[in-house]
């Protein structure tokens, strides 16, 4: 099965989209709202430890492998596009993850950074279930978890500049054609719901 590529970078408009997709990509969105969300908590020098410990087993960790597999050809690149080829970063993630929260519990990191990986976690394991019957936006679905877990951490001011970014990212996915509206719809319903559900919650 061949990766789905996405199309030439020709215009202004589709240079804008690709600089917003990777700019506002799954990664560096998770990386802010758990930075955000631990200075929120605990202050910016206790929140950038708690950030650093908690980035390190995710994404850190799942990330690291991916470029490893990319390099000995298990796989075909770091969004690991091909559905097949995903089992093996999944399954590592998830792992890395559960390792994380119980070094985070034992450590005694601030509750809504746990509830944080949890509410992530949980939306980005069921929008790559989805994308094994339908190609639904897990950028979109990771734009909008974020905006939710923010809005409910910071408030409404921040939920407004965070509803901005979601839908630059939405614009960008279908600008590129790497998603249909319904697709790139679908995943920031979903993303919202996972995020308000748990991480609303369990901080609640």
């Amino acid at each position: 099965m061949v990766a789905e590529a996405e199309p030439d970078v020709r215009s202004p408009a589709d240079r804008a989209a690709r600089q917003i997709t990777d700019l506002l990509a799954p990664a560096p969105l998770v990386t802010l709202t758990v930075l955000v969300v631990a200075c929120s908590e605990s202050g910016p020098a206790a929140g950038l430890g708690w950030s650093l410990l908690t980035l390190f087993f995710a994404p850190g960790l799942p990330y690291a492998l991916i470029l490893v597999g990319i390099r000995r050809g298990w796989w075909t690149d770091r969004h690991v596009r091909i559905r097949e080829q995903r089992l093996i970063p999944l399954t590592a993630a998830l792992a890395s993850i559960i390792v994380g929260l119980t070094v985070l519990a034992l450590a005694g990191a601030p509750r809504p950074l746990s509830a944080l990986v949890i509410a992530m976690t949980a939306g980005l394991v069921t929008t790559l279930a989805v994308t094994t019957v339908w190609k639904i936006s897990v950028h979109a679905a990771v734009a909008a978890g974020s905006t939710v877990c923010l809005g409910i951490e910071l408030g409404t001011p921040t939920t407004a500049i965070a509803v901005v970014g979601a839908a630059a990212v939405a614009w960008s996915r279908v600008r590129l054609r790497a998603h249909t509206p319904a697709q790139v719809a679908a995943g920031l319903l979903l993303g919202a719901a996972v995020a308000a559900g748990l991480f609303g919650g369990l901080t609640g």
